[in-house]
């Protein structure tokens, strides 16, 4: 009875032994895979930092462009004999006689994307000159706004 006890508790060791060494090794395996993830998030993030590192180059590099194609562009309706300063101001009151009756239908949104897409302003410049618009026609008794239709 001894010797099956002692072969039993000599197999339940051995067992531990071989469960304990299994884990180790999948533990080590697992280790190792988040090394390798780890390398690689690290190298996407240098990569990602690089490229960010351009942006602003880029940006300028753009936005100096546009300056020069709007350069040309004056240059082009001035040569064609438009006045470019008149030409610039008749674009606007459109632009604005439009937001008005948008903005007498409800349309806000649809006077902000016309304003920026007429003038290159940003949202905020465009939202200013929207609620600015707004108060005007309110006063002025034109198209009156209920402040539920504004969208």
């Amino acid at each position: 009875m001894q010797y099956v006890l002692l072969l039993v508790l000599t197999a339940i060791v051995i067992s531990i032994f071989i469960v304990g060494a299994t884990l180790r090794r999948e533990a080590r395996a697992q280790v190792d895979q988040l090394k390798v993830l780890a390398a690689t998030i690290e190298r996407a993030g240098d990569k990602l930092t690089s490229r960010i590192g351009h942006i602003p180059d880029r940006v300028a590099r753009v936005e100096k462009n546009l300056l020069e194609l709007l350069e040309r562009a004056d240059a082009a309706l001035s040569a064609r004999g438009i006045d470019v300063k008149v030409y610039r101001e008749t674009v606007r009151d459109a632009a604005v006689d439009r937001m008005r009756e948008l903005l007498a239908k409800g349309e806000e949104v649809a006077a902000i994307n016309l304003w920026r897409q007429s003038t290159g302003k940003s949202t905020q410049e465009a939202l200013d000159l929207v609620e600015n618009l707004e108060r005007e026609m309110r006063q002025n008794g034109l198209g009156v706004l209920q402040p539920g239709q504004i969208n």
